[in-house]
C-alpha cells in the first residue's frame, strides 16, 4: 500500500500534517522525527510538501513555473487566478530552512550537496520508495473548484484572511465524489494552516488515481496539481 501524507511546513511556528484521518501538529525537531519513522513503516511513502524542493538552473532567485502563475503575470491574468493565490519566487520563501533541515532540498549545487533518501517527484512516475512533492494547495483548490464556486478574492490566509472561506472550500471539495471517497466525512477544519495540508494530502491521492499530475518538469519547476488538460497544455506551450 502508498501510504500519503499531506504537510503545511512552518520554519518558526508548528507545522500541520494530515494523515488521512488525523491533523498533527510538529514542531520541526519532531517532524523530522515522525517523517523518519514513518519512512520506515511504509516503503511505498509519498509526501506532498506545501514549500519549494527544486531549485532553478537559471535563477537564485525564481523559477519559471513561479513566474507563470505569478499574480501579477500575463498568464495568472489571462487565467483569472483571484487575488490571495500567490506563487513568489522560491527564494523570498522561508520554507527553504525545514525543507533542508529534513530533505537537503532544494538541490542548488550538486557538487556540494547530496541527495536524501526521498527521491523528489518531478515527472508522472510509479510511486515505489520514498518520494517526495512539491504542492500549491491554494492552486490546487482554484484548479479544483474555479467552476464550481462564484468567489472574488481566494483570502483565506493570515491575519487578514476571511475565516469563512475556510469552511465554504472544505464544504465545496466535499460535494465532490472523488475527494469525498478519500476523505474523511466528518472532518473538522479550523484554520488555514489545515486546510493547506488537507488539500495537499487531496493532491497526493488524485496523483494515485491519475487524477493529479506534474506541471513542468525539474528545471521548469515541478508542481504536483489537479489535473486541467487547458492549462496543461498551456504551460507545455510556454516551456517549448
Amino acid at each position: 500500500m502508498i501510504k500519503v501524507i499531506g504537510v503545511d511546513p512552518a520554519p518558526s511556528k508548528n507545522s500541520v500534517l494530515f494523515d488521512g484521518k488525523d491533523f498533527k501538529s510538529f514542531k520541526f525537531e519532531e517532524l523530522k522525527e515522525y517523517i523518519q519513522n514513518i519512512s520506515k513503516i511504509y516503503s511505498d511513502l509519498l509526501v506532498c510538501w506545501d514549500a519549494p524542493l527544486a531549485g532553478s538552473k537559471d535563477s537564485l532567485t525564481i523559477r519559471k513555473i513561479e513566474r507563470f502563475f505569478y499574480q501579477n503575470s500575463k498568464n495568472a491574468k489571462e487565467l483569472s487566478i483571484p487575488k490571495g493565490i500567490s506563487t513568489l519566487g522560491y527564494a523570498s520563501l522561508p520554507h527553504w530552512s525545514i525543507s533542508q533541515y529534513i530533505f537537503g532540498l532544494p538541490i542548488i549545487n550538486k557538487e556540494l550537496q547530496k541527495e536524501g533518501k526521498f527521491k523528489l517527484l518531478t515527472s508522472n512516475i510509479p510511486i515505489k520508495g520514498l518520494y517526495i512533492a512539491e504542492t500549491h494547495p491554494a492552486l490546487s483548490m482554484w484548479i479544483i473548484l474555479k467552476n464550481r464556486i462564484d468567489i472574488k478574492d481566494w483570502i483565506y490566509k493570515g491575519r487578514k484572511g476571511d475565516k469563512k472561506l475556510i469552511k465554504k472550500f472544505h464544504e465545496a471539495l466535499m460535494e465532490i465524489e472523488e475527494i469525498r471517497d478519500i476523505a474523511p466525512s466528518n472532518l473538522k477544519i479550523e484554520n488555514d494552516d489545515q486546510l493547506d495540508a488537507f488539500v495537499t494530502y487531496i493532491v497526493g491521492k488524485l496523483y494515485l488515481k491519475d487524477s493529479a499530475t506534474i506541471y513542468g518538469d525539474n528545471d521548469f519547476g515541478a508542481f504536483l496539481l489537479p489535473k486541467d488538460n487547458d492549462l496543461l497544455k498551456r504551460i507545455d506551450e510556454v516551456k517549448a
